[in-house]
């Protein structure tokens, strides 16, 4: 049996948690789309892809500050809303395994960096 993906959900209120993905190992649009509460936009990440509401600076929703903090250092810009951190993987979206994803949570909880 194939080992489970998860995905690394970020709250704009300050909420993180990880969630195992729909499929073995990808999470589907829609459930991207409903996680981000609107059309998705791939933002590259220190640790892989977020995934973001697209039109979030046109609502606006609320500044969340955890996903900022995930964006690659020579991306200039703030995330709005609820976002969603994914790996590529080729022409696809996946999810982390279960050990890396509660790594990438450990670090944002105490303000440091991982590797990779």
């Amino acid at each position: 049996m194939k080992e489970p993906h998860y995905i690394i959900i970020l709250h704009a209120d300050g909420g993180v948690r990880i969630q195992a993905t729909d499929g073995p190992d990808e999470p589907t649009l829609e459930q991207l789309q409903t996680l981000v509460d609107g059309y998705i936009e791939a933002v590259p990440a220190r640790h892989g892809v977020m995934i973001v509401n697209d039109e979030a600076k046109l609502y606006p929703l609320p500044f969340n500050a955890n996903a900022t903090a995930m964006l690659r250092s020579d991306i200039r810009d703030i995330i709005l809303g609820d976002a969603v951190l994914v790996m590529p993987e080729g022409d696809r979206l996946t999810g982390f395994r279960l050990h890396r994803a509660t790594q990438i949570v450990d670090s944002l909880r105490e303000g440091v960096s991982v590797n990779g």
